[in-house]
């Protein structure tokens, strides 16, 4: 039986200043979209229960929380590489 290397992936994770901004920037966007749509709904809305308008907060708050749980789950990949 011929033996296996268990060693996973080994060195760092090779991120280059022009990726960085370019991640950033896109951050950037997503989260001020975010905060302006949730400044249009909260002005727009009269009634604020029902299903539709949290429907719509959870999907504006959703790309908020998408980008923390991706930069979180970069920032614990390079940690555990480097």
């Amino acid at each position: 039986m011929a033996q296996t290397s268990n060693t996973g992936i080994t060195g760092g994770l090779d991120t280059t200043l022009p990726i960085a901004m370019t991640i950033s920037g896109f951050s950037a966007i997503a989260w001020y979209n975010s905060i302006e749509l949730n400044v249009l709904i909260w002005m727009t809305f009269k009634r604020r229960r029902g299903l539709y308008f949290y429907s719509i907060l959870g999907a504006s708050w959703g790309v908020v929380y998408v980008n923390i749980f991706l930069f979180v789950i970069w920032s614990m990949i390079e940690r555990m590489i480097c």
